[in-house]
């Protein structure tokens, strides 16, 4: 794994996932393992402390110190390999309410509506809206992250990787 600033992190954030993960070299390949065992600790009561690990670590990788750091291309990959396989798990569709504020979420949903099955877009929609947080997670997030959602705006070419 390679070891700049978000690589650390990850190792730090998940030392139980580390021996599986010979080759993340690269945020892509760290997020497409990430969105599996996200998928696969919903369905296993006894990996589910990984969740509330997983979006930290997210909110983490989206804050504005890391891309201040030369990691611009971060959050674009936490976009692109996590947030947009969201609605693609029943259990985490269920679960955007406790980690998403109204506002986040329809930050969000220039993500999630551009995938060619708009009727699990729509799901999301219809989950999200009226409804509470279920455990309040999205309560306990540790003061330091900041989750900006102004940068998962469809138009910026940071995130989308277009420009136009």
């Amino acid at each position: 794994m390679n070891t700049r600033d978000w690589g650390s992190e990850a190792i730090c954030r998940f030392p139980d996932l580390i021996q599986d993960w010979d080759s993340v070299t690269d945020p892509c390949a760290l997020w497409n393992e990430l969105s599996f065992e996200l998928r696969h600790a919903y369905d296993n009561p006894q990996k589910v402390d990984l969740v509330p690990r997983i979006y930290e670590f997210a909110f983490w990788c989206c804050g504005p110190a890391l891309a201040n750091q030369g990691n611009a291309e971060l959050p674009q990959w936490v976009h692109t390999c996590f947030f947009n396989e969201l609605p693609w798990s029943d259990p985490a569709l269920h679960d955007m309410p406790n980690w998403f504020t109204p506002e986040e979420f329809q930050a969000l949903q220039s993500t999630l509506s551009w995938q060619k099955h708009p009727e699990r877009f729509q799901m999301a929609v219809s989950i999200f809206q009226g409804q509470p947080p279920k455990s309040g997670w999205a309560n306990k997030r540790m003061p330091n992250l900041s989750f900006n959602p102004g940068r998962f705006a469809a138009s910026d070419p940071a995130v989308t990787g277009w420009a136009g």
